[in-house]
């Protein structure tokens, strides 16, 4: 964290690239090494509750369909996970009521976009329709997606 720390950089991550990292599947490299990496250079943030219902709705899918036998400790390594959960203010709901409506996403998507917005920060996702729009709003160069966006689509494994 003191590099994350030193370099002021923040990353709101959803929880498609944090269970994608937690369970077997196309993007795991790719999302385990964003987390690692991001990690030793970024605040990783979310917005709290969200992401943690998120996070074990995905888990629990993917124990479902058997891609993830111990969810117990599944759920450990997503707790051991360097990020730093905001609990969202008035001023973020109401900007992430704005983005759901002006870009036709789900209040979930548009709560990460509307944390990332405020705090100047990236967002980094494999849901391809926050991307678009992350991008659309933060610019390119601030989301942290897969390189071919056919590892993700939408969240919740």
């Amino acid at each position: 964290m003191a590099a994350a720390a030193a370099s002021g950089r923040i990353v709101v991550v959803d929880a498609s690239v944090i269970v994608a990292a937690l369970v077997p599947g196309p993007a795991r490299g790719w999302a385990r090494g964003l987390l690692l990496g991001l990690a030793d250079e970024a605040a990783l943030l979310a917005p709290g509750g969200l992401v943690d219902a998120e996070v074990l709705n995905g888990l629990r899918k993917a124990l479902l369909r058997g891609a993830v036998r111990d969810l117990s400790r599944a759920l450990e390594a997503y707790l051991a996970l360097p990020l730093h959960r905001v609990e969202p203010w008035p001023g973020l709901i109401r900007l992430a009521a704005e983005a759901a409506r002006a870009l036709s996403l789900s209040g979930q998507d548009a709560l990460y976009l509307a944390l990332a917005l405020s705090l100047n920060a990236g967002l980094a996702t494999l849901d391809t329709g926050l991307a678009r729009a992350a991008e659309r709003l933060l610019g390119p160069g601030r989301v942290e997606k897969p390189p071919r966006q056919g590892l993700g689509g939408s969240r919740g494994a």
